[in-house]
């Protein structure tokens, strides 16, 4: 190989390894899918954004900065010095905003559903899912009368497994108009209903965020703060036995609703982003986009 086509090889090789690193879901599929990925990748023209160790790149529409700091080094660099994504391997306590957000499509098939995740449709086949790759969002379509409540799943959600501990968050979009209905995100056992916390937006005689948790299907905490804004991120912190519960504005300053929650959740559980309508006549429609997992 020239010093050119090492060099070449040396960057995809560290940016895969690094889409490995942040996902690591991603070491079951194909190697010619994970190139073909690659293949979709455009670098911008100057290579490095000034002043920064990131490298960035355009990933299925997407810009976001990959920390790899084996590109920075000489042709013969090999993919050793990786950081990671978005400062997401490296630094393991938060969701940054440069980590990379989890396309909610196939990379095959961009209006199809990521594998990565499941599908609960709940007990309607009017509840669905839309997804627009150009822009990342995931549009859940919650029917009348759905709901989540000791051993009823009836809401319709997509779920993400993981184990050990996370920061997961996402931003929420959307106008709930009658009591009960709520749009958020939520971690719960796998196999046991009535065992999960959620945050979410959502009425109840007025706009508000709410919390809701329980655990062997019993309440075990509630409550809510006033919001009006549409749009709202919400976040849920997994530390072992402990949720913090956390929406924001911004998706920068945080405003814990509930810190240190302490639960009996499983090692492996599923994070599953929701909407519901419960005790209604009319369903609610709820978009989800910038949705993002660090694991700890």
């Amino acid at each position: 190989m020239t010093n050119r086509e090492l060099r070449k090889f040396a960057e995809e090789e560290a940016i895969l390894k690094a889409l490995v690193e942040y996902n690591r879901k991603l070491e079951s599929q194909e190697r010619d899918k994970l190139i073909n990925l690659m293949q979709r990748v455009t670098y911008l023209e100057n290579g490095m954004l000034p002043d920064t160790d990131s490298y960035c790149v355009r990933v299925e529409g997407y810009v976001t900065p990959i920390e790899v700091l084996a590109l920075l080094g000489t042709d013969e660099s090999t993919t050793e010095n990786i950081k990671g994504i978005g400062g997401a391997a490296s630094t393991g306590s938060s969701v940054s905003s440069s980590s990379l957000a989890i396309p909610f499509g196939d990379i095959d098939d961009p209006t199809s559903l990521n594998p990565v995740f499941g599908w609960h449709p709940g007990q309607s086949t009017a509840s669905s899912y839309e997804i627009m790759p150009e822009s990342n969002t995931l549009t859940l379509i919650a029917s009348p009368d759905t709901q989540q409540w000791i051993k009823i799943e009836t809401l319709p959600m997509i779920m993400y497994t993981i184990e050990g501990n996370f920061t997961a968050q996402v931003k929420v979009t959307v106008k709930p108009q009658r009591n009960y209905q709520f749009a958020g995100i939520g971690v719960k056992a796998i196999n046991e209903r009535g065992a999960y916390a959620r945050i979410e937006r959502g009425f109840n005689n007025k706009q508000i965020i709410g919390i809701t948790a329980l655990q062997s299907e019993k309440p075990i905490l509630g409550g809510s703060h006033d919001y009006t804004k549409e749009s709202v991120y919400l976040q849920i912190k997994r530390n072992n036995s402990l949720i913090t519960l956390s929406y924001s504005a911004n998706g920068a300053n945080w405003v814990a609703a509930k810190e240190d929650h302490v639960t009996a959740l499983p090692n492996k559980v599923q994070i599953y982003l929701y909407a519901l309508s419960a005790e209604n006549d009319e369903g609610m429609v709820a978009k989800f986009q910038e949705f993002k997992v660090v694991q700890e």
